[in-house]
């Protein structure tokens, strides 16, 4: 599992020969464990702190206006997640059934929860899945500042893309252009204090992994995630400290794109780190899903698929993926 955290500086701003170690470390480590932890990534302190107070905002404002924007339904506004291939506006907690991404059975009945109520933005010029913002009168500013800042964490995994390419032998652009034009997905996550049941905690969030290509994490200090350890299948802490450490995982299209050369990062939120107290602390994340564009195919990449290694995955679009995965999370 990552010790070190991995300077982007280096690949913004260092010579050729920097860049190139930023590449071989930050693909190494994704190959290795799904998972990194980037520092310098030339985003301000004050941009994610700015993040997280919209999202204790946004989350401590009353409730009303999200009734008609949960997940069981549509009101013509936000897309069902159930049957279509994206998630927008506010989800409840255990809206999601993350449990039914891998196999049912492997969690108990009582880990099959997911102990978080979240708010999706997607691309702020979709008319097709429009995202329902809360109104002004209840969170003004809200929409403005989100949609500015979703596509700035664009462009930061637009370079990490760029960066993997590199390190994977391809072409330029060979990903990022699945990735036009931009279906993303900037997430807040918020899980309320929840009473603990013994010592280490219950699970918020069972282990799973993510849908998109890349996923980007800001995470508030409060201990709980953690990823797979690959060569022990133990869960171990994986938290990033302040403002300035992000966490980068793979993703399911990613993993399908190579093949498995670079497998997602199984990751999931446990109460582990609260230690004796009572109460598990609010938790609060910021999460950017990076997602290829819906008519790009989501099966592998000729250059990932040989006598030795033939294709795992069956050639369907994202749009199709992302419908029959939403299937599984949403009903």
């Amino acid at each position: 599992m990552p010790k070190d955290k991995i300077s982007a500086a280096k690949f913004l701003h260092g010579t050729q020969q920097e860049k190139m170690e930023f590449v071989t470390a930050f693909t190494e480590a994704l190959k290795k464990n799904g998972w990194a932890v980037l520092t310098d990534l030339g985003l301000e302190s004050k941009e994610v702190d700015e993040m997280f107070q919209w999202n204790k905002r946004l989350f401590d404002a009353p409730k009303d206006w999200t009734v008609k924007n949960r997940v069981t339904g549509t009101n013509g506004l936000t897309p069902d997640r159930a049957t279509g291939p994206a998630s927008r506006g506010y989800g409840a907690v255990n809206s999601e059934k993350i449990w039914k991404l891998k196999s049912e059975n492997s969690f108990k009945q009582s880990q099959r929860q997911d102990l978080k109520e979240f708010f999706d933005m997607g691309p702020p010029d979709d008319t097709e899945y429009p995202t329902a913002f809360p109104p002004e009168s209840v969170l003004p500013g809200f929409s403005d500042f989100m949609k500015v800042k979703y596509y700035r964490l664009q462009e930061v995994a637009t370079q990490l893309m760029g960066a993997l390419e590199i390190g994977l032998g391809l072409p330029p652009n060979a990903l990022t252009q699945k990735c036009e034009p931009v279906n993303s997905e900037l997430r807040f996550n918020h899980y309320p204090p929840l009473q603990a049941t013994s010592r280490q905690g219950g699970l918020r969030s069972v282990g799973h992994t993510d849908l998109g290509v890349l996923t980007l994490l800001f995470a508030d200090g409060v201990a709980g995630l953690e990823f797979e350890n690959r060569a022990t299948g133990a869960f171990e802490m994986a938290e990033t400290r302040g403002s300035q450490e992000m966490l980068v995982n793979i993703s399911d299209t990613l993993e399908r794109w190579t093949n498995g050369v670079l497998r997602g990062g199984l990751h999931r939120v446990s109460g582990a780190g609260v230690g004796d107290q009572s109460v598990m602390p609010t938790r609060r994340s910021i999460v950017f899903f990076y997602k290829a564009d819906m008519q790009s195919g989501s099966g592998p990449l000729e250059e990932f698929v040989s006598e030795k290694n033939p294709a795992r995955y069956d050639d369907v679009t994202v749009d199709e993926f992302l419908r029959r995965m939403n299937a599984r999370l949403y009903k």
